[in-house]
C-alpha cells in the first residue's frame, strides 16, 4: 500500500527538514541535554507549518490525519519496542521533562523504527530518507 505524494509540497520545507536532520544527525547517537526538547519543538513547528501550507493550498486536511495508533505491521517489526510505546502512552509521568520524553523517543529507537518500517509497509523508501521524509 503506497502513500500518495502531496502535490507541489514546498521544496523549502523539505530542505528545512533535511537540513535540521543533517545538522543534528550525530547528536542522535548521544543526545546532549536539551536535544530531546529541540527535537520535539522542531517537529511540532514543522508539522504545524506543513499543515498550514496544506490547508492554504486548498487541499483536504482530512487526508493528512495523524495515526490514532501505530499500524500493526510496524508494531510487529523487530525494531519496534512495545515497552517503549507503553511508557510513552501510559506512563507519561515517568518523564521528568519534555526533553527527557524527546530523548527517549530517539534513543528507544521508536522514531527510527517508524521511519524504517513505514518505508517498507507503504512502499515509500523516502520515509526512511531525511532528505525527502517530511
Amino acid at each position: 500500500m503506497a502513500l500518495p505524494l502531496i502535490p507541489n509540497f514546498p521544496p523549502e520545507l523539505l530542505a528545512e527538514h533535511r537540513d535540521w536532520h543533517r545538522a543534528h544527525h550525530q547528536q542522535m547517537f548521544s543526545p546532549p541535554v536539551g536535544y530531546g526538547l529541540e527535537f520535539l519543538n522542531f517537529h511540532r513547528s514543522f508539522i504545524r507549518r506543513a499543515l498550514a501550507w496544506y490547508e492554504n493550498s486548498g487541499l483536504d486536511r482530512r487526508l493528512v490525519q495523524p495515526w490514532q495508533a501505530v499500524p500493526e505491521p510496524i508494531r510487529r517489526s523487530g525494531c519496534y519496542h512495545p515497552a517503549a510505546e507503553d511508557r510513552i502512552v501510559r506512563q507519561t509521568a515517568s518523564f521528568r521533562s519534555a526533553d527527557e520524553l524527546g530523548h527517549f523517543i530517539i534513543v528507544s529507537g521508536l522514531h527510527g523504527c517508524m521511519h524504517q518500517q513505514g518505508a517498507l509497509l507503504f512502499g515509500e523508501p523516502g520515509l526512511n530518507d531525511f532528505d525527502v521524509a517530511a
